[in-house]
């Protein structure tokens, strides 16, 4: 069996534990009624890294884990991180510094009860850390955080940061795509691969079911040969039967669909191949 060098850089692994109507596409069909696929979906990833023995980040939304708590607790329990991924999923650039604060202290503490143990990690709803949210982590390090996975190093409509540093790295307070030689709160940028100067995504979601497992292979083995690296997924990515909404626009059937049929395997394949890692290992903050 293939496996990553010793001599390259560690992966971190990670999954946002949410509802699989979260996304920002789906907002405008959201209805209480829907089915729910966190339980199937999240004890199909565990058992599937239990069986290869890896260990990830699970960015929990606060408002799945004050209904499902003995799911975040078995999750903890299985020796996987739990991090925070906001209470209400609403994007960071519409909330008030206020209205931010509201939200991770209510989703802190839904968690520290749960697990006993305070996160230190947070992922914002839909990489949404912009210019105009600094103030972000000046909120995050008073609440005991240390460190964030929420820039984009990519533009599309819904987010992204290009010129964000590539590696993991301390934020500027008066420009989020400058490191502060000084500063001490970790970012982790998204995973992009550089071509030609261009940074592409190869890091999970949508991008990893749009691309052949073998292309996402070949960008890891080469981005991990300079520099850490974090691949991502929503529970949704990995679950084929996610329920399937008619009244959707072409370009929200094929982020929230394509390529679900052959996902698990796709990712088995991942798995057997590299050495996935939690977060806070990868960033050495245990």
């Amino acid at each position: 069996m293939e496996s990553q060098s010793s001599s390259h850089h560690p992966i971190a692994l990670s999954f946002d534990l949410e509802y699989w109507w979260c996304s920002e596409l789906l907002r405008n069909v959201h209805r209480e009624e829907k089915i729910e696929i966190i339980e199937e979906a999240t004890h199909q990833a565990l058992d599937l890294l239990d069986k290869h023995n890896r260990k990830s980040t699970f960015f929990v939304l606060g408002s799945a884990a004050k209904k499902h708590p003995d799911l975040i607790r078995h999750i903890h329990q299985r020796g996987h991180e739990i991090a925070a991924h906001s209470y209400s999923h609403r994007n960071i650039f519409e909330l008030t510094p206020q209205e931010f604060e509201e939200d991770l202290k209510k989703t802190t503490e839904i968690l520290t009860s749960i697990t006993s143990e305070k996160p230190i990690g947070y992922r914002a709803p839909n990489f949404s850390f912009d210019q105009n949210t600094n103030w972000v982590y000046g909120i995050l390090k008073r609440f005991g955080y240390k460190y964030s996975s929420s820039v984009f190093p990519f533009k599309t409509k819904l987010y992204g940061l290009p010129k964000a540093p590539l590696s993991p790295y301390s934020p500027s307070p008066s420009d989020l795509t400058l490191p502060d030689p000084q500063g001490q709160f970790i970012e982790f940028p998204a995973t992009v691969l550089k071509v030609l100067g261009k940074n592409i995504p190869v890091s999970g979601g949508i991008y990893f079911r749009l691309l052949p497992v073998s292309f996402t292979k070949f960008a890891l083995k080469r981005i991990i040969k300079e520099r850490p690296a974090i691949f991502y997924l929503h529970m949704r990515d990995l679950h084929e039967h996610v329920p399937r909404i008619k009244r959707l626009s072409f370009e929200a059937r094929i982020i929230h669909y394509f390529g679900l049929k052959n996902a698990i395997k796709k990712f088995e394949c991942l798995l057997k191949h590299f050495e996935f890692k939690a977060v806070i290992d990868v960033l050495g903050l245990t």
